[in-house]
């Protein structure tokens, strides 16, 4: 009897976890000397409600994705909207910028576009999951 009653209390919170929603952060970071404009691809359009909150923006000097939530000297970044789901950033050299969260998936950027070595670049959704690096519920691409 009591192994039944151990076997029904996991398969309840096997399926009581399962159902659960999962926040992933999205990061990038800037290891290059000098600011660098980056163009963000969305899923759906930036300006619905369901996006507006989510887009944060927010960057700091840390190195370390550890420290960026103690950190002091967050700011929050401006952008321009390019386009119905693109918006254009400048993070800053050196920085850690905090860009997305999304529930049970890693991010709501479907493409990156910047400029390295006065070449244009452009990152897919699935290059991006493949080059970024993974961390504490966290997603983090390193611009070098």
């Amino acid at each position: 009897m009591k192994n039944k009653i151990n076997l029904f209390i996991s398969f309840s919170l096997l399926f009581m976890l399962n159902s659960c929603s999962m926040p992933f952060y999205f990061y990038i970071q800037n290891f290059t000397s000098e600011d660098q404009k980056i163009t963000l691809t969305f899923y759906k359009d930036v300006n619905s409600e369901d996006l507006q909150h989510k887009i944060q923006l927010i960057s700091s000097k840390v190195t370390q994705f550890r420290d960026f939530r103690k950190a002091n000297d967050k700011a929050k970044l401006n952008y321009i909207i390019e386009d119905y789901n693109k918006i254009s950033v400048i993070l800053p050299r050196n920085s850690l910028t905090y860009i997305d969260y999304r529930s049970n998936n890693y991010t709501n950027v479907t493409g990156i576009e910047y400029i390295k070595n006065k070449v244009p670049v452009q990152i897919s959704k699935d290059q991006l999951m493949m080059k970024a690096k993974y961390e504490r519920m966290s997603l983090i691409f390193e611009l070098k």
